[in-house]
């Protein structure tokens, strides 16, 4: 089990004709360096799981990169470095979560422990989903990039992982994927970490919060990893399929995309965005309109109402057959619903939409991923009265 398959190993034939498992034509010095890969430490790992009917399924998995011997020591160095850094000092340590049952003299508090954060992944700033793994070591290395005594290697590895081939391994499988140039590049400049800390703190308008049996949470987290890893147009679109509403700090990956993916000008990405979240600020100010203040679970029926006119809003930019339509049908509804006029720095997107310059598909992935980042009015008014913010809302069901 701990040797790696070796070309030749399936090639013993009988004479019924059968083929089977062969010697593995190796020395003995490869199939010990086999073992010694299988079993050090100094190598990307984390704890994988899925559920499936109801039913989790989990397993081990590292990732590895195809790289030349010199990058990949200098790899597998630079990566022995994370894990003695300060960082990583808290990877051994689990969370133990208080749990109240009863009334009165009969209430009792039982504690239940969760494992510790290695299972996560063996590296500084584990991902909360296991499947953002992958891309959460690419974030975990461009922190290290923000470091003067570390930046210069941390940065010569990410260049070296551009378009490399990477494989991830568990018992009896393997797939290999690349990274993206351009998601590399997030990396290098320490943004890519935020990215994906907050992309987990989406909310989808058609459920509850996160729960340890929500699958629909992680069929979302599966493709954002996979859109984060492959970042084109395919991959895109799957990731839009999913309707959620994204925290702010979302933008740069959505500026980064629509400018070096989709090549549209950034002073219309700009007036796009401002649209966008002037949608989001209406649909916020719609739903204030039908819930009344001080109900019972007040904010949580204001999110549903909030995703029910953001969905009949994309709805109608979805519908739109030219670009004079979109903007008609979305900035009409939009200025029924709350009697506001749009944003004066959106007008170069209206313009370039309704000529046609701006492609309609582009245009209306654009307003569509830009509505669903939450305003700030709404983040303010939480903070007002109380709320918790996102990092503070989410039970952590990872480590169950």
């Amino acid at each position: 089990m701990s040797v790696a398959p070796i070309a030749g190993e399936y090639l013993s034939f009988s004479i019924g004709g059968g083929i089977g498992r062969g010697k593995p034509k190796s020395t003995l010095l490869e199939q010990s360096l086999s073992t010694i890969t299988t079993l050090t430490r100094n190598k990307p790992c984390l704890q994988y799981r899925i559920d499936k009917k109801g039913m989790p399924e989990i397993f081990n998995v590292c990732v590895i990169p195809d790289l030349p011997i010199d990058k990949l020591k200098d790899f597998i160095s630079f990566f022995k470095r994370m894990l003695i850094s300060k960082t990583a000092s808290d990877l051994m340590v689990g969370s133990v979560v208080p749990k109240e049952t009863g009334k009165g003299e009969s209430k009792t508090i039982t504690y239940s422990p969760k494992r510790p954060l290695i299972f996560k992944g063996n590296f500084p700033n584990p991902p909360r989903s296991s499947a953002l793994g992958n891309i959460a070591l690419l974030g975990a290395i461009g922190e290290f990039a923000k470091e003067e005594e570390t930046s210069e290697q941390a940065k010569r590895v990410l260049e070296s992982l551009k378009d490399t081939e990477m494989y991830l391994i568990k018992y009896g499988n393997a797939k290999v994927f690349k990274y993206n140039h351009y998601v590399v590049d997030l990396a290098k400049d320490g943004k890519l970490k935020t990215i994906v800390d907050s992309v987990y703190y989406s909310k989808l308008y058609n459920q509850d919060r996160r729960s340890s049996t929500n699958t629909e949470y992680q069929k979302f987290d599966l493709f954002t990893s996979r859109f984060l890893q492959l970042f084109n147009h395919s991959a895109f679109k799957d990731f839009l399929a999913f309707r959620a509403e994204y925290p702010n700090e979302v933008t740069i990956l959505f500026n980064t995309y629509f400018t070096k993916m989709e090549k549209i000008d950034t002073n219309i990405v700009t007036s796009a965005r401002i649209l966008g979240k002037w949608l989001n600020q209406v649909a916020y100010f719609a739903a204030k309109n039908e819930i009344k203040e001080g109900e019972p679970n007040y904010w949580e029926n204001l999110r549903k109402m909030k995703a029910k006119v953001l969905v009949e809003l994309e709805s109608s930019t979805f519908s739109a057959k030219s670009g004079n339509a979109l903007i008609a049908q979305a900035i009409t509804r939009a200025g029924r619903l709350s009697g506001m006029d749009a944003p004066e720095g959106s007008t170069l997107f209206m313009e370039k939409t309704a000529s046609g310059e701006l492609p309609l598909d582009a245009a209306k992935n654009l307003l569509i991923a830009f509505s669903r980042l939450i305003n700030k009015a709404e983040k303010t008014e939480k903070i007002e009265a109380g709320m918790q913010t996102e990092s503070e809302d989410e039970e952590d069901l990872s480590n169950e």
